[in-house]
């Protein structure tokens, strides 16, 4: 039986830009680890990206925790939140 690491705490190195405008094309990518161990890195994992509440994509992260999508901004008025989540399924 293999062994499966469960994480209730991660945290996010964000590589992103800090403004955009409608209809450009922007990268959301960073790299994620375990918030009580900074140098694990939770690899080859499935993590969700939304957009303002919305599903936008789904992509695995590469052998060092790096993650990357491509997202062009819709049209709409003020802030808009990104946010990842981690899929823990077996």
């Amino acid at each position: 039986m293999p062994n499966i690491e469960i994480f209730s705490n991660i945290t996010c190195v964000w590589n992103i830009v800090t403004t955009a405008q409608e209809g450009q094309q922007i990268t959301i990518q960073g790299q994620i680890s375990s918030l009580t161990d900074n140098s694990l890195k939770i690899n080859n994992r499935q993590v969700n990206i939304s957009y303002d509440g919305n599903n936008i994509g789904t992509v695995m992260t590469d052998v060092n925790g790096n993650f990357s999508f491509s997202y062009n901004i819709p049209s709409g008025t003020g802030n808009k939140t990104i946010k990842i989540e981690i899929v823990n399924s077996i």
